[in-house]
């Protein structure tokens, strides 16, 4: 595995991916750290479906909402090289899925079962979070899924992801927050979060994220003008 793999920029190394540093300077244990991050917000999300799926509200959903968005925001290009402040996220969003799971439970909902929702990070330090973030790098995750095509549709899902999180980010700054928005971003988060190759499903999802970004940039428009 080369030391780091990061594409989400076009100016990558050779226009494929940074191996080694980033042309933007980011090192090789923020990128790990990025990519733990990232496993993490899929994995709150998984949680997030099945705390709706359970009836939870706008209201009990804004602690996980708030903090998908502003993690999700810190992993794009140049927003945060601050590999303590990427771990504070992912140890904060252990306690945002205890709180998840906790209220699954008293509302009778299904916990989900998939490996990735039950991943556990609370007692890991920022070294050892950097050691996780590489079992989960991109090239280790393309292997697991075993089918590149599909795995292009897993990466174009996820940066596109990152941008509609960040304009939600911003959307949230100016008092605006949609419960129905943030209930699309957490099942596209979820789909991601599985390594099936589901060519169709995954096509979807891409194609769902989108629409996402449509509606993320209508609401910023509608924030500005008010």
């Amino acid at each position: 595995n080369p030391a780091m793999f990061c594409r989400q920029c076009e100016q990558t190394q050779d226009h494929v991916a940074c191996r080694t540093v980033g042309v933007c300077g980011k090192t090789a244990e923020t990128s790990a750290m990025q990519d733990a991050l990232v496993h993490t917000v899929k994995s709150i999300s998984l949680w997030c479906v099945a705390a709706r799926d359970a009836g939870a509200t706008a209201e009990e959903m804004y602690e996980a909402n708030w903090w998908t968005l502003r993690s999700t925001f810190s992993t794009l290009t140049n927003v945060n090289f601050d590999e303590d402040r990427i771990a504070e996220f992912i140890l904060e969003g252990q306690k945002v899925k205890k709180n998840l799971a906790d209220l699954v439970s008293e509302k009778g909902g299904m916990a989900p079962s998939d490996e990735v929702a039950n991943v556990d990070l609370s007692s890991k330090s920022t070294a050892e979070l950097e050691e996780y973030g590489y079992t989960v790098s991109v090239p280790n995750l393309q292997r697991t899924m075993g089918n590149d095509d599909c795995f292009s549709l897993v990466e174009v899902g996820t940066y596109a992801l990152k941008g509609a999180c960040a304009y939600a980010a911003h959307c949230h700054q100016l008092g605006y927050m949609d419960e129905e928005i943030m209930k699309e971003i957490h099942q596209a988060f979820a789909k991601l979060a599985s390594s099936e190759p589901d060519m169709s499903g995954l096509l979807g999802n891409a194609l769902k994220v989108g629409e996402i970004s449509g509606k993320v940039l209508k609401l910023l428009d509608e924030a500005h003008a008010n």
